[in-house]
């Protein structure tokens, strides 16, 4: 595992620009495991460079006011800038209170993103000009998330989720086609191989497996795993299950990558438990492997 010398998760390249998104997901990961009961099927490979920290405190460096998160505390760096979190760096979090019961945190959160009208934290645009102002990243749909990672509190509006839960099934859906729109444009290309940015998507299946599940959202989990293509994990590095082949070719630290392979490591035994079934896709591969075999 690639740790700074703040004892945070970066990349390959030390680069801390994901790392709240890291930390929030390998924290989320080891305690699902735990919950799961699934801990004695964890390589200790995934561990072993991590020092064991007493639960909100993986978190606590991130967060520099109520409810207000970077990226990485270095403030050195572009990503401490508050300005730059973006939905994406902040699931993780949301799933992290869920699993570890941190309801102070989960509420400091969501009421900072609602006096935001429910947008996430990143009005400037990263990668170009640092002052350039862009439209923050929409967290409407999250509250699907909100409202399971709140335990009792968040109780009474079970029957919404059956509402949002459809709605995040039309997005299954509609990810299911062979078309990917690329980050801050409208115009889809054709899906490839390397096209494996499924982390949140993961965690946010993962948080709906386990708490306050309904069965649009069990569906859902489905629909995402068989019709989830076969990717570079699966051709290049031999995974079997194209879930866990997005999440071992994203994280890969070879092959050009600058991932922590740990991270995906963690996520294999919760990838076998809530991820498998038979996939069309590997059915297809295996059926014109043996007509070519003959």
């Amino acid at each position: 595992m690639y740790v700074d010398s703040y004892a945070i998760i970066v990349q390959k390249d030390f680069d801390g620009g994901d790392s709240l998104h890291r930390e929030g997901m390998y924290a989320f990961g080891k305690r699902m495991l735990e919950i799961a009961k699934l801990t004695d099927q964890f390589q200790q490979a995934a561990t072993s460079s991590r020092s064991p920290a007493s639960i909100g405190s993986e978190l606590d460096p991130f967060e520099i006011a109520p409810g207000i998160y970077v990226r990485h505390p270095d403030p050195q760096k572009w990503y401490s800038n508050p300005a730059t979190t973006s939905r994406d760096q902040l699931i993780p979090v949301i799933a992290y209170c869920a699993a570890n019961e941190d309801y102070d945190r989960l509420w400091r959160l969501f009421t900072a993103t609602a006096r935001r009208g429910l947008f996430a934290q990143n009005y400037l645009r990263i990668g170009g000009d640092p002052s350039e102002s862009k439209i923050p990243d929409p967290m409407h749909l999250t509250v699907t998330d909100f409202i399971r990672a709140g335990g009792w509190w968040t109780a009474p509006l079970y029957p919404l989720l059956w509402v949002l839960d459809s709605i995040d099934l039309v997005g299954t859906l509609v990810m299911a086609l062979p078309l990917h729109i690329q980050d801050d444009h409208w115009w889809p290309r054709a899906k490839n191989q390397n096209d494996v940015d499924d982390n949140n998507t993961i965690i946010r299946h993962l948080l709906a497996a386990q708490f306050k599940p309904t069965l649009i959202s069990e569906l859902n989990r489905y629909l995402y795993t068989v019709t989830r293509p076969i990717n570079y994990g699966n051709t290049k590095l031999g995974e079997t299950n194209p879930v866990m082949g997005a999440l071992a070719w994203y994280h890969r630290d070879t092959e050009g990558g600058e991932g922590n392979p740990e991270l995906a490591e963690l996520y294999r035994p919760l990838i076998e438990r809530y991820f498998t079934y038979e996939s069309p896709f590997l059915s297809l591969v295996a059926s014109l492997e043996i007509s070519d075999s003959r």
